[in-house]
């Protein structure tokens, strides 16, 4: 129980500075004007490439962030009854309702954005092979790509638990400084 207390405070302490240094890095482009002009779309931002000293500072967290988007291990409390099973976001089932807090590994991060190890969550209605029929909830949970996932609540307590193979493969990569997501700090 030590290690698993241990574990999300490190969580969250890195998670903070993972979301502080995002921030920071859209301000930093946004102040330089940097404006790529693209063909199909419009304006694009292009994010300046972190040097050699940035990626040597950030190692250690970078992989160990890298480490903890593989899983996915929550446990939920709140009014609810559901049922939910994934394999890739287009293989996504989820029938029920819930609005809950959680706390535990929160699992894959989206690219600069910070997702805590305890937070409200919310989801309602069906939804099939990935497409949402009734669900209009703001702050339903996110599922990586590639991640196998189950989940479910009965009446008061609820769990989650899943694993993103994406994930795994940007963590090996990391250790030879290959960010496959985007998400290093």
């Amino acid at each position: 129980m030590k290690r698993l207390t241990l574990l999300i405070l490190i969580s969250v302490v890195l998670s903070v500075g993972y979301a502080y240094a995002g921030d920071k890095a859209v301000e930093k482009v946004a102040a330089s004007n940097t404006v790529v002009m693209s063909e199909s779309s419009g304006p694009d931002v292009t994010v300046p490439e972190h040097g050699i000293g940035h990626k040597l500072l950030f190692y250690i967290p970078n992989r160990f962030l890298d480490l903890i988007d593989v899983f996915r291990a929550r446990l939920r409390v709140g009014p609810g009854l559901s049922g939910s099973f994934s394999f890739t976001q287009r293989g996504a089932f989820f029938g029920g309702k819930y609005n809950t807090v959680y706390v535990g590994l929160p699992g894959p991060r989206a690219p600069k954005k910070f997702v805590s190890p305890i937070g409200r969550e919310k989801q309602k209605g069906i939804i099939m092979m990935g497409v949402n029929a009734t669900d209009d909830t703001k702050c339903p949970p996110r599922h990586g790509p590639a991640e196998i996932q189950i989940g479910a609540q009965a009446l008061i307590v609820g769990v989650d638990v899943g694993f993103d193979i994406w994930e795994l493969g940007d963590f090996f990569t990391g250790l030879v400084f290959i960010d496959l997501r985007k998400d290093d700090l």
